[in-house]
């Protein structure tokens, strides 16, 4: 008898076959990233554990860039430090469920005061702005609205109903409700790599927070690895598709330190770095023009050639005899880290290819476009 397992609903039921990645995933999302935080860590275990079903990838401190406007490419962190907090710039959801598009907050007592609010309300616009159909909700941990303390059991009371809502949020998403719902079963399966949950949902989307670690298993979005996801070359991560109106990119992101000056986060000395002008997102690149040391101060009269050149349309760009990198779409993926700081990569959007230039901090910049932050696999 003492050997038995459980038979009960147990969000850790499932976990038993899981791959030794999402384990780890799991064991950081649910303690390291609510570490400190009494409140917050005991609302999101309460709310993991009552909800009791491991086919939801849950995701704690969910980090959404308030500047970008762009949907699903403001879910991708391209934070380049540890973020202390959320500031003007960031917002952290407590607790976030990707495939549902729905958060959890947990409101402790300084959540009350009237500036709070007006903040809270402001950082959930902006929210709601990156993601389409986002649903937020609430559990307030120690007083209500009248700022009454209060009891275990209004508090217990709150989480019950927000382990309701999202049972139905996520029988919504299955019949296909919303616009960007995947009709049929939205299950994370623990036992499943990243890429071959995308590959099976035949569509890549910058906010699904799918995490590739090395370009052989982006090769395999594509069917050109091996089937294993084994497959890469550690040389060279970026690589052409049989079609040739498509090639894959997979920039590493260039630090910006104390002093205003880029640092290269690659072997070659090449800058990339996201530029938001508005609505519109640019991704740059510099090549350095000697080094290393590396740098990347330009001839005069080149840079006066770049800063009178007017940004070109793409759909006029000529193919012909053309190279892709140079006519082709760019499918990109940057090199970044996910909620529990697993390193690899994460699929950012589709880029035209290079359109301008862009001068930042005395680097030009040759920049690309972002055309879609989806796109449909093969």
């Amino acid at each position: 008898m003492g050997d038995q397992k459980p038979t009960s609903p147990s969000p850790a039921g499932g976990l038993r076959s899981a791959t030794r990645a999402n384990f780890e995933y799991l064991v950081a999302t649910l303690s390291k990233r609510t570490a400190g935080k009494k409140y917050e860590n005991f609302v999101v275990n309460a709310i993991w554990n009552a909800l009791a079903d491991d086919t939801l990838r849950p995701v704690t401190q969910q980090y959404v860039n308030r500047r970008v406007q762009h949907r699903g490419m403001a879910l991708v962190d391209l934070r380049q430090e540890k973020a202390t907090g959320e500031t003007s710039e960031r917002a952290l959801i407590d607790l976030y469920f990707p495939a549902l598009r729905l958060g959890v907050e947990c409101d402790e007592a300084q959540h009350g005061a009237p500036r709070s609010v007006d903040d809270d309300a402001a950082r959930t616009a902006d929210i709601e702005r990156a993601i389409p159909d986002y649903e937020e909700l609430r559990v307030r941990v120690e007083k209500d609205a009248e700022g009454v303390a209060l009891s275990p059991d209004a508090v217990m009371d709150q989480i019950d109903h927000v382990v309701q809502r999202i049972r139905e949020r996520k029988a919504q998403v299955e019949s296909g409700a919303f616009e960007w719902s995947r009709t049929g079963s939205v299950r994370w399966r623990s036992e499943t790599p990243d890429w071959k949950l995308a590959r099976e949902a035949g569509e890549l989307r910058a906010g699904d927070g799918f995490v590739f670690a090395h370009n052989g298993e982006i090769r395999e979005l594509f069917g050109v690895g091996d089937g294993t996801g084994t497959k890469f070359n550690s040389f060279r991560s970026n690589f052409e598709l049989a079609d040739p109106r498509y090639v894959v990119w997979c920039p590493t992101l260039a630090k910006l330190d104390r002093d205003g000056l880029f640092r290269t986060t690659n072997t070659a000395g090449y800058l990339n770095w996201i530029l938001v002008e508005g609505e519109t997102v640019l991704l740059g690149q510099a090549d350095a023009t000697s080094g290393p040391p590396w740098s990347y101060a330009l001839p005069a009269e080149e840079r006066s050639r770049r800063s009178a050149f007017v940004d070109r349309d793409p759909s006029a760009i000529e193919t012909g005899d053309a190279s892709p990198w140079d006519a082709g779409t760019r499918i990109t993926f940057v090199r970044t880290r996910d909620a529990t700081g697993r390193t690899g990569y994460q699929f950012l959007g589709t880029f035209t290819p290079t359109i301008g230039y862009r001068e930042v901090n005395g680097v030009s910049f040759a920049v690309c476009r972002l055309i879609s932050d989806t796109f449909p696999l093969p």
